[in-house]
């Protein structure tokens, strides 16, 4: 019996290739690279637990998994002068037996060029894997693509800010400028100055003006920026955001902060919201009334007099599964004391959802909210309950799933949750919550445990391999479920 399968996607990605004002340039790079070596070995970590899972549940001790994959990029017909990364082919050894190996080739189909990248991971667990998040990186190199072709066509001013808006989005370095269609022709800015000219944008397309030449200021950005946690995810409406593009128009220096009825603004959370607003009229040709601050995920806010990475902010956000400020999580906020501090809080929330939901095998995942009628479900369920509860209280809080050293016996059907390790231990599939409080940082606890046995801080467990959601993550998980943010 062959069970092997393929499954074929299509799709379009704007703005996938940059213009650099003469050439294109397409980057495959981790968005982080020390958090995307941690996630690729996390994620191998786990197929070489399941596939090992799977094996002994057909009387096997072990076994080998090939995974193959074919990522096929069409260039925009009249592509030129392609110039593939000077390293082509890659291979790492994940220790154990387990290897990874890529190749990218550049092929022509109908009369344009495509680039051709095929990979294969083995899995092999006999052995386990070894290899560190530094043993990959030292191996890692982006792959850089340039070619030639027709510049943007019909592109505005607006259009020419989408290359930052995205720079801004997923926290990457903002390069020294940026080129700028103006008047029918290309110029470079530098951030400050597109700060400036996004401002006087937002005002001119309410104004009902359409401004086809700017003089930028020779403005520049300030050495360090503040802002407030409490900023994070308020709305503003038209009002206070035509106030602040205002106020960043007649700037002759651009300031650490901009002051909000909310709080303290970064100036940077400031521009990626400019340029949020303009993204949103270029699609819908309308300004929208209300926008919600969305912090540029990096560098520090201030929550209280401690300083935390901007990028915890994402793990304040709903998901397909996870329903923050829905009517069930507020309903057991509302009866919760309103005098706890942070810690506090996250233990009186596990105690909660410890003490109220029985334990119950489903297939299908229950959103939080339905878990919240329901009160019965398993591991990731009551996860998906704390993390609703706890975000919607502003306590950031991620999902962990791994497997840990457990002697669960698991019901018919549910044997691949269950395997052995190379040593002897048995291992069971499980999920969990990590809760941010400041001063203390990460906290783990296990969501099922209640008052006198509750575990916040220290787990009733070891953990084999577990694997912690990424603020890319549930940045994906909230835009899967809710749109593009």
């Amino acid at each position: 019996e062959n069970d092997n399968f393929t499954v074929t996607f299509t799709w379009s990605i704007p703005r996938f290739a940059r213009w650099n004002g003469d050439s294109w340039e397409i980057e495959l790079d981790w968005v982080d690279r020390t958090m995307g070596a941690e996630d690729a070995i996390s994620e191998s970590d786990s197929d070489w637990i399941f596939t090992r899972s799977v094996a002994q549940t057909y009387g096997l001790d072990f076994g080998v998994h090939f995974s193959y994959s074919a990522d096929l990029t069409f260039l925009p017909e009249g592509a030129a002068d392609v110039r593939l990364p000077s390293e082509t082919h890659s291979f790492q050894d994940y220790g154990g037996g387990s290897y990874s190996e890529s190749l990218i080739e550049l092929q022509q189909i109908g009369g344009r060029y495509v680039i051709f990248e095929n990979e294969v991971f083995v899995t092999a667990t006999e052995n386990e894997m070894s290899i560190t998040v530094d043993q990959l990186l030292n191996n890692y190199s982006p792959s850089v693509i340039l070619y030639h072709g027709q510049e943007p066509d019909n592109w505005s001013l607006i259009e020419s800010f989408e290359w930052a808006r995205l720079d801004m989005k997923y926290g990457r370095d903002l390069r020294e400028n940026y080129p700028v269609r103006m008047e029918n022709s290309w110029h470079y800015m530098t951030p400050a100055q597109m700060f400036c000219c996004s401002a006087l944008e937002i005002l001119a397309v309410f104004g009902g003006e359409d401004i086809t030449a700017v003089s930028p200021a020779q403005v520049t950005w300030p050495g360090q920026e503040e802002g407030d946690w409490a900023v994070c995810w308020r709305e503003l409406s038209m009002d206070e955001y035509l106030s602040l593009a205002a106020r960043v128009s007649e700037l002759e220096s651009i300031p650490e902060w901009f002051d909000t009825a909310a709080g303290r603004m970064r100036p940077s959370d400031v521009f990626y919201t400019f340029l949020r607003i303009l993204s949103a009229y270029k699609e819908s040709g309308r300004l929208p009334d209300r926008i919600l601050v969305a912090p540029v995920p990096k560098g520090g806010l201030a929550w209280g007099n401690r300083a935390i990475g901007a990028d915890n902010a994402y793990y304040l956000l709903s998901d397909t599964y996870v329903v923050v400020g829905g009517e069930g999580a507020l309903d057991v906020l509302e009866n919760i004391r309103d005098d706890l501090d942070n810690m506090g809080l996250v233990e009186e929330i596990c105690n909660w959802t410890g003490s109220n939901i029985s334990y119950g095998l489903y297939f299908r995942p229950p959103t939080s909210e339905e878990m919240l009628v329901s009160r019965r479900g398993q591991c990731r369920d009551f996860t998906n309950v704390y993390l609703a509860i706890a975000r919607s209280a502003g306590i950031p809080a991620r999902r962990v799933s791994g497997w840990i050293i457990s002697g669960w016996q698991p019901p018919a059907g549910w044997e691949f949750a269950v395997t052995t390790t190379p040593d002897g231990k048995t291992v069971a599939s499980h999920a969990w919550v990590e809760a941010f409080v400041p001063g203390e940082g990460w906290v783990p606890l296990e969501p099922q445990s209640s008052r006198p046995s509750l575990f916040v801080g220290d787990l009733p467990f070891d953990a084999y391999r577990q694997t912690e959601q990424t603020w890319i993550g549930a940045l994906a998980g909230y835009e899967a479920a809710r749109g593009n943010l």
